[in-house]
């Protein structure tokens, strides 16, 4: 049998502030950020990481590699904590340190992506008490862009650009896709970087439509680490009818290449539509079977 004494449940609120840094540096140069740990819980014993992480999927996700095996150097400038020692975080209080970052002259020249981790761990329990408390982890990105002369290399290209259609029907013999006039149109957009550093994507989709009809949307910037790809979902308004044309335009900063894509969509009244193929198939099939009878009664 087991007796439980007692039970602990923790609070965790720690947080690093910045979340996010991103340098570009030259082989052979150090750099020192400067960085605060907060914890707004329940005071908690944490280690402080320097683990790498690489792009997952398509939709902006990380995951983080568990060891660090890297010409990158990492060394933290504090009296009382270091890198991969626990220590002892009060609640409501901070700790302010210097990351010191050192570039080796032989480093490739690419990027370089690593995160500052804080793990929380669960301290030491008395004999006979259960404790629901578990590890948890908060990461602040470090994006390094080394360059050895200065410049970086932005090579995005579109490799889909489309509508996702509402319906689909097939009419004689024949897939058609169909956008309901009176629901938000759904369009996406996959940009891929091939390139050995970081982009920064931001522009505007464009719907053009009958009458000089103009609607656009702010293509809100995005990180898009190297070689990798980033699919977006953007809703235009509804309450369309008609042929339009789709283009994306889409810019990286000053003096990088500029990358375009377009689609056209035709966006009808779905009920009515289906209503409408409905009944010119069944006319269709009805004058079929009239012009057979007629030969038949013929011969």
């Amino acid at each position: 049998m087991l007796y439980v004494t007692g039970a602990s449940a923790q609070q965790i609120s720690v947080f690093f502030t910045p979340i996010l840094n991103e340098i570009a540096v030259k082989p052979g140069q150090s750099i020192d950020l400067q960085y605060r740990l907060n914890n707004n819980g329940d005071p908690a014993i944490i280690k402080l990481r320097i683990l790498p992480f690489e792009p997952e999927g398509n939709s902006g996700n990380i995951k983080i590699i568990s060891s660090l095996q890297s010409p990158i150097e990492f060394s933290l400038q504090h009296q009382e904590i270091q890198l991969e020692k626990p220590f002892f975080l009060q609640s409501s209080t901070s700790k302010q340190f210097n990351l010191n970052i050192a570039i080796p002259e032989y480093a490739s020249g690419k990027d370089y992506y690593f995160g500052l981790v804080a793990e929380t761990q669960p301290p030491p329990l008395q004999e006979g008490a259960v404790s629901l408390r578990s590890k948890t982890s908060v990461i602040s990105k470090i994006l390094l862009m080394v360059t050895k002369d200065g410049s970086l290399e932005i090579k995005p290209q579109i490799n889909l650009f489309e509508v996702v259609p509402t319906h689909k029907i097939n009419l004689f013999g024949m897939n058609v896709n169909l956008i309901d006039s009176l629901k938000p149109i759904p369009v996406v957009l996959s940009l891929d970087n091939i390139g050995n550093n970081l982009i920064k994507a931001r522009g505007e989709i464009i719907l053009r439509g009958p009458f000089w009809q103009s609607k656009s949307i702010d293509f809100k910037p995005k990180t898009i680490l190297a070689r990798s790809q980033r699919q977006t979902k953007i809703e235009f308004p509804g309450k369309l009818i008609g042929n339009y044309r789709l283009s994306a335009n889409l810019s990286f900063g000053e003096g990088t290449p500029t990358v375009f894509a377009s689609t056209s969509l035709t966006v009808l009244p779905v009920k009515i539509t289906i209503f409408l193929f409905t009944i010119i198939s069944l006319l269709l099939l009805y004058i079929r079977l009239m012009h057979k009878r007629y030969y038949t009664s013929i011969d």
